[in-house]
């Protein structure tokens, strides 16, 4: 009918009469006994008031179990013991007298199998709710309890409890998983969460996300148990696994085309100088000498030739951009926008512009790379002017968010806004090459150089009264 554990003599005194009841009686000396006596059931524990502290400890570590039911019955024979009992946490007190104990042991035990049958139902009941896979293992490594979410795996639950789960891991990842069954019985860690594969009825395998721990306050390291759940992330690992099969592919393919671009535009310049060179040495010898129709066919070809070097010096730049894997230097954007300055000077007195700047930072980024960005956006700002307008082109940083924020900021042509995103790429020209001439990658490389720093790049603009080129650097 149920289970005593009795503790001291007046206790083990009333074991005939306990048993005659048709109850299984224990004697426990020390906690360990009742843990080995009571594994996972509900029982009363029947003890002298002589014993209180080592009752105290044996309820507390019964208490600790699964099922940790357990009624606490001091045998009391004056008042002065029974309320010292009780303020050691008993929850009766009688006289050893056999009759009274036995009705009263037989109450208690009843009690407590009914609040154990409801406890159980209730958490059957969630367990079988649940649509992740809940488990409880013993030590041994088999399951003993399963809900019914491990039947999307196709087994069944006899079929999974019947051999170790290791079993169902896939070989790969055995090895990682027996390491972590380890960390959990013999470390503090309180919860671990890992990955494995586990195999299905058909053979496939399914990618589950655990979080696992076991019951470290068992008495002894057999009665422990694993608790975990998993959750299936199959779905999850074949969308990582495919995003990055497209990475590699792009990588490779960017990679590729990278180089492609390096060595044909390195080994387009070589027969183009030839043709250049050989077009200006009909242009000397037969310029003004042939009709005039000869003479423009004749600059025809060298406007065109000029054209494509610029486009491949262009090309060739942006190329080059994905080579550069060096760390950035500490830079001081001073020193650069001086240097732009030169670069510009004869566009800038030939238009007679006025190009201002505000305070310049320092900060970590290729010299090379933001002179080529900044020589690019004002040299774009002095190039699509309005006409009869003198150009005015201002260059200002602020830091903001933890990173520089500059804009280049001009009174020219403006863009439409239907356009502000497309010529940042690649050979994208909105304008004619007679009225400004151009490769079309000079914003692409702007864009691909500020990319390559971790910032942004972007712009706002009203036609017919300037363009606001914005983009950022980290701090």
């Amino acid at each position: 009918m149920g289970l005593v554990l009795v503790l001291g003599a007046e206790a083990e005194r009333l074991t005939s009469a306990l048993t005659s009841a048709g109850l299984t009686v224990h004697r426990c000396e020390v906690p360990n006994d009742a843990m080995s006596a009571a594994v996972d059931e509900p029982c009363v524990l029947l003890w002298d008031t002589s014993e209180a502290p080592l009752a105290v400890a044996t309820a507390e570590v019964l208490r600790q179990r699964p099922r940790g039911l357990v009624v606490s019955i001091a045998l009391a024979s004056d008042r002065e013991s029974a309320d010292r009992a009780r303020a050691q946490g008993a929850e009766h007190t009688l006289p050893p007298w056999p009759d009274e104990v036995v009705a009263t042991v037989r109450r208690a035990l009843q009690r407590t199998a009914t609040s154990s049958g409801l406890e159980a139902t209730h958490r059957d009941t969630f367990f079988a709710m649940s649509l992740d896979m809940l488990c409880i293992a013993n030590i041994e490594g088999y399951f003993r309890q399963l809900n019914p979410a491990w039947s999307t795996l196709g087994w069944s639950i006899d079929e999974l409890t019947s051999r170790p789960f290791i079993d169902f891991v896939h070989p790969d990842d055995v090895v990682a998983t027996l390491e972590v069954m380890s960390r959990l019985t013999t470390s503090d860690f309180s919860t671990i969460s890992f990955e494995n594969r586990y195999r299905c009825r058909d053979g496939s395998y399914r990618w589950l996300l655990w979080s696992a721990r076991t019951s470290h306050d068992a008495m002894r390291p057999e009665d422990r148990l694993y608790f975990a759940v998993a959750r299936d992330i199959t779905e999850r690992k074949d969308r990582e696994a495919e995003q990055k099969r497209q990475t590699e592919r792009l990588e490779r393919s960017n990679a590729e085309l990278e180089q492609f671009a390096h060595l044909a535009s390195h080994d387009l310049q070589e027969p183009l100088r030839m043709v250049s060179s050989y077009v200006r040495l009909l242009e000397r010898r037969y310029k003004g000498r042939l009709d005039p129709e000869a003479d423009k066919y004749i600059q025809f070809a060298l406007d065109g030739t000029e054209r494509m070097r610029s486009l491949i010096a262009d090309l060739l730049t942006f190329a080059r951009l994905g080579y550069d894997d060096a760390p950035a230097p500490l830079t001081d954007m001073a020193d650069v926008w001086v240097a732009v300055l030169d670069d510009l000077r004869a566009v800038i007195v030939e238009s007679g512009a006025e190009v201002t700047s505000g305070p310049w930072p320092t900060l970590l980024a290729h010299p090379s790379h933001v002179h080529q960005i900044l020589a690019n956006l004002v040299g774009n700002a002095l190039k699509f002017r309005r006409p009869e307008v003198a150009p005015r082109v201002r260059v200002a940083t602020a830091l903001e968010d933890g990173a520089w924020h500059f804009t280049v900021a001009d009174n020219g042509i403006g863009i439409e806004p239907e356009d502000f995103q497309r010529i940042f790429e690649l050979f994208q020209r909105l304008h004619g090459q007679v009225a400004y001439p151009g490769t079309g990658l000079g914003l692409a490389i702007v864009k691909k150089l500020v990319m390559r720093h971790g910032g942004k790049v972007w712009l706002t603009s009203k036609p017919g009264e300037g363009t606001t080129i914005h983009f950022t650097l980290a701090a």
